[in-house]
């Protein structure tokens, strides 16, 4: 699960486990998230700060590129799935991870999805 927060001009990501760590570690280089309103604030060159779920912890990372995808394959094509799940085994595993996050599948159709590549 991910919380999104930006204020004054920073920005914050709540992180839930395997998540979290893979980001901090630099495994995971890559956030896919619906393009909703909360996303379109985002600029590549920011700086994300990343926490666990109860807001500890806390790390920074830049934003390195933006891009506004339809779906969740192809942002997951383009970018190669391991470096947004790298859990996955395949594609279609990592699709489906996005995919079984309540309403994401439909707000990808009605919005499309921002891969945040990070630094």
């Amino acid at each position: 699960m991910v919380t999104f927060s930006k204020n004054a001009g920073s920005t914050t990501m709540k992180l839930s486990e395997p998540w979290y760590t893979l980001v901090k570690e630099r495994i995971k280089t890559a956030e896919i998230r619906i393009y909703d309103e909360k996303r379109k604030q985002l600029s590549e060159g920011d700086e994300i700060t990343f926490t666990k779920e109860d807001g500890s912890d806390p790390f920074v990372r830049r934003i390195l590129k933006l891009e506004v995808f339809p779906s969740f394959r192809n942002a997951l094509e383009y970018i190669s799935y391991k470096n947004a799940i790298p859990t996955a085994n395949s594609l279609e595993e990592a699709i489906a991870v996005y995919e079984s996050i309540p309403g994401y599948l439909d707000n990808s159709i009605k919005y499309g999805v921002l891969l945040i590549v990070l630094s």
